[in-house]
């Protein structure tokens, strides 16, 4: 069978960007899928699985596949192929395969030692099986498209803060590694951050009589990739102008750095005898004038015919017919400018950068990235694809965020770049450096981020700020929920007040997010403006710190208690005083309750009445104990006759007294439980259900 390679399939047209390409070191004994068909299309996904189409012209009735025994259950449950003619597939077949058996024993041996041949090693199946497409005809041109085992691509991003007003840059790139066991040549290179429910089906090994056995293991490839990443354009080295010196220092023959510019007018000082300078010939003869100016800063001497002169400015003249040496200095002439710096670290170097980008598209909830043009992979190797070049309102801000990780977090905020995802595509996990003020900031961990949402990352730790929390929990005023024949449902609340003092010890202001943990079950009723509620449950709560000053912050969480009491107790008291001073409050209920609570205040100055008077008369009881026993010690002595009579009058004085207050005691509770019956007269018809919110603001 012989299967032609073509090229006739539409091209896909895509946007992107290979940066980087390198070997990880990472072997494949075989290929996990090989064919004769030109590998086309990959896409690849998070969850350890990609996507393949090969395609060309097959001019036989068979398509042969080499698979890897693991890969084959994969392979054939998403294996598609879609020819161009009307002959199609007729079927798909594979060699099954058991699992081997264990070895038997070798048979005994009974010669001596080192006479018994070796036990024969069992026989290994092949690693790969071969899986065949048989066609309807011959002569197809083919697309065949399946899924098997991949490693996950992974994001790694950059933050480029900008300086002044210029927006701070956000780039990212998709590490792609071809572990496939073949070269990825010039394919339509695709990444999702879609992850589709995938299983490993064995679909090969017959399974009798049970069922197929379907294994949920997924297989994500953790190891780091090292790459290196360039930034802006080459910087140019400066190159100062070229220079031709002359032998011993050029024409004239005057030691020194003089050169063709140094030479005023004319090469005209000629050397004693017919040579060559600095490729001026004297065959007509030296002239009869002539003068060599030396370089900046040079001395030297030359000879030639003529007189000569020095002058202030370094010249030798000759005249005519003489022959001398002459000597010169020359003044210092300003040095050459220093060579431009390098391009800066900044956020518009970084964005020009990245030339070619992927080009990103959501569909159905799904981000794609599809690389720019070709791309080629060769095996066990990475590449880097551009996937974002975007400029962000990012905030370089503070956040209070205690991880057991770093311990001083718990005193100390950390530093984070803050920003809201507007690109209109979902961001995956993955590493983010920060680069800023043309230096390395730090480095953080970018959680998903859906579209339109906002994120933190801590990138360092900031010491000059320091914060206490302190945590008080209380009973708090109840609310009415409702009254019903006499019963009162009352919903308490505890308070959890929470105080952050927060201290800034550096020169400039700062802008602190704190993360404030929510209690289960407690509500947060009045947050500071500008809170942000988080995917935990938690609050992020902004807080302006003012250089050098200590900042405080205060926060209250209510939790919410049912619970169902008599009338006239406190909590019900307390809840429908609340209610009556409220906004709104019943017509008919409104002025039971009033009689209620007044009702209720006589009855509370009744009891604080009785409980006054029961204690006189306990007191004078005890009296009346006292003086009993005293009579009973004098007994029938006829001389303690008059202390006995004195006995005798206090004691009847303290029992009058004790009757008189044993009346008002008693008066007292006829008083109070008339009352208590009209009270509950006046409210037994009542029914009364107050809507969350009336009587008093919503917790």
């Amino acid at each position: 069978m012989q299967q032609r390679r073509s090229g006739w399939m539409k091209a896909v047209v895509v946007l992107g960007a290979v940066v980087a390409a390198a070997p990880v070191g990472w072997g494949c004994a075989r290929p996990g899928v090989g064919s004769d068909l030109d590998l086309r299309r990959i896409v690849l996904y998070r969850n350890g699985v990609g996507y393949f189409e090969r395609s060309g012209e097959v001019d036989d009735d068979e398509i042969h596949f080499q698979v890897r025994r693991d890969q084959v259950g994969d392979f054939l449950s998403s294996l598609a192929v879609v020819t161009r003619d009307e002959g199609g597939v007729r079927g798909v077949s594979f060699p099954s395969f058991e699992q081997p058996e264990p070895p038997a024993p070798p048979p005994p041996c009974y010669l001596g030692p080192g006479e018994c041949p070796p036990p024969a090693p069992p026989p290994r199946p092949s690693n790969m099986l071969d899986v065949v497409v048989e066609m309807d005809g011959e002569d197809h041109e083919v697309t065949v498209a399946y899924v098997v085992e991949a490693p996950v691509w992974r994001p790694t991003y950059r933050i480029v803060l900008g300086e002044g007003r210029d927006a701070a840059l956000l780039q990212g790139w998709a590490v792609v590694q071809n572990l496939s066991g073949e070269d990825w040549t010039d394919v339509e290179l695709t990444v999702t951050e879609g992850a589709p429910l995938t299983f490993r089906a064995d679909l090969a090994t017959p399974y009798i009589p049970s069922r197929p056995v379907v294994s949920d293991y997924g297989e994500i490839v953790q190891a780091p990739v090292s790459s290196l990443v360039s930034i802006g354009g080459g910087a140019q080295a400066y190159a100062p102008p070229a220079a031709t010196s002359a032998p011993y220092g050029g024409p004239g023959g005057g030691y020194g750095d003089s050169d063709n510019d140094s030479v005023a007018d004319s090469y005209d000082a000629c050397p004693y005898e017919s040579e060559t300078w600095n490729g001026i010939t004297d065959e007509d003869g030296c002239p009869d004038y002539g003068q060599v100016v030396l370089d900046s800063g040079a001395a030297g001497y030359g000879y030639g015919y003529g007189d000569y002169e020095s002058t202030a400015t370094g010249e030798a003249r000759m005249a005519p017919g003489a022959y001398g040496i002459y000597a010169a200095t020359t003044p210092s002439m300003p040095a050459p400018p220093p060579p431009p710096p390098p391009p800066a670290m900044g956020a518009t170097g970084a964005g020009q950068s990245l030339a070619l980008l992927a080009a990103r598209a959501q569909e159905g909830g799904i981000t794609m990235y599809e690389a720019e043009g070709a791309v080629t992979v060769p095996n066990d190797s990475s590449t880097l694809i551009a996937i974002l070049n975007d400029p962000i309102d990012a905030e370089d801000t503070l956040l209070y965020q205690p991880d057991y990780g770093v311990p001083d977090s718990s005193q100390s905020p950390f530093r984070v770049i803050r920003f809201t995802n507007d690109m209109g595509v979902a961001l995956e996990r993955g590493p983010m450096a920060i680069l800023g003020h043309g230096q390395f900031l730090g480095q953080g961990i970018l959680e998903p981020l859906p579209d339109g949402a906002t994120t933190s990352i801590p990138y360092a730790l900031e010491r000059a700020v320091m914060v206490t929390v302190d945590a008080q929990e209380s009973p708090e005023e109840a609310r009415l929920v409702k009254i019903v024949r006499g019963r009162v449902t009352v919903q308490r609340f505890s308070v959890l007040t929470t105080r952050y003092a927060v201290r800034n010890l550096a020169s400039e202001d700062h802008k602190l997010w704190i993360r404030h943990p929510r209690r289960l079950g407690y509500d947060l009723p009045s947050p500071p403006e500008g809170t942000e509620e988080t995917g935990d449950g938690s609050a992020l709560v902004p807080l302006e710190l003012p250089a050098g000053e200590e900042t405080e912050l205060e926060l209250e969480e209510k939790s919410p208690t049912t619970v169902e009491v008599e009338l006239l107790t406190p909590i019900a008291h307390d809840a429908i005083l609340a209610y009556l001073n409220g906004p709104a409050v019943d017509a008919v209920a409104g002025p039971v309750l009033r009689r209620a609570l007044e009702a209720g205040d006589r009855l509370a100055e009744m009891d604080e009445r009785r409980a006054g008077l029961e204690e006189k008369r306990r007191e004078i009881q005890q009296l009346m104990q006292e003086i009993r026993a005293d009579l009973a010690v004098l007994g029938t002595n006829p001389r303690a006759q008059e202390l006995k009579d004195r006995l005798m009058r206090d004691l009847d004085e303290q029992t009058r007294l004790y009757q008189d207050l044993t009346a008002q005691i008693v008066d007292l509770n006829s008083q109070a439980a008339e009352l208590r019956v009209e009270l509950a007269e006046a409210i037994r018809a009542l029914d009364l259900e107050v809507p969350q919110g009336e009587g008093e603001d919503e917790p």
